[in-house]
């Protein structure tokens, strides 16, 4: 890793994500929403990685408990105990069976992504990443990272939003056989001498990512692997 200590330097991650000492002092953690990502493999060589976005469900019980209870019931929703039937997240709209109320409706009519290409953010989330797979092991220390630059060759903004990541199997059970990590999305700006809430106009709400997602298969030889390394994640758009 370069210097953690860099912050708005597309060259480097930025503030490590993991530290969970490095979270902006002067801005709360108060998200409206949490992101729910289950990444699989459906088959060879492939990777899916559905995702939605969902309202926090008590807006006056928003703890990381609460949160986390949420993420869990929304993932068991769409994971069976057989475990060979997997539902979109998008089969929680309003109106099906099993609806997630909270589920939020995306500007062009759809609920969910099988990938990564719009994963946007225009406040403050909390992101909860499932790898849906009882075989794959994290390495704590560098769970997500941030590249240099887009899958446009353009630079990618450094990192001064994602402040905390970390692996939480704790309350894991039934289904969800796989792998739990969360990270604290602030949706703030680093102006060279302290944090801000990233304003609401277009240019600040601009700022693109190269966020991506390291896992390690097993075998033989353990194989590090990294999962979306440079499409470009940002923020703006959605929830």
């Amino acid at each position: 890793m370069s210097n953690p200590n860099t912050l708005g330097d597309g060259t480097t991650r930025g503030i490590d994500p993991h530290d969970l000492g490095r979270r902006p002092a002067n801005v709360p953690f108060v998200p409206a929403y949490i992101t729910v990502i289950r990444i699989d493999s459906p088959g060879a060589w492939r990777i899916s990685a559905n995702h939605a976005s969902f309202a926090i469900d008590d807006p006056a019980r928003n703890t990381p408990d609460a949160r986390l209870a949420q993420a869990l019931r929304v993932l068991k929703k769409v994971i069976s105990n057989g475990g060979g039937n997997r539902k979109k997240l998008s089969e929680l709209r309003p109106g099906q069976p099993n609806a997630e109320a909270k589920l939020y409706r995306r500007t062009d009519g759809t609920y969910d992504r099988d990938d990564f290409v719009d994963l946007s953010f225009n406040s403050q989330h909390e992101i909860f990443v499932y790898y849906d797979s009882a075989d794959v092991t994290l390495d704590n220390d560098l769970l997500i990272s941030f590249g240099p630059a887009l899958s446009n060759g353009s630079p990618a903004a450094g990192n001064d939003s994602f402040f905390v990541s970390r692996v939480d199997d704790s309350r894991l059970d039934g289904p969800l056989k796989g792998k739990l990590i969360r990270i604290e999305n602030y949706d703030t700006m680093f102006n060279g001498g302290a944090f801000t809430p990233r304003p609401t106009d277009d240019a600040s709400k601009a700022a693109k990512y190269s966020l991506s997602y390291h896992v390690i298969l097993p075998g033989r030889q353990p194989l590090p692997i990294v999962i979306d390394p440079d499409t470009g994640n940002g923020m703006g758009g959605q929830p």
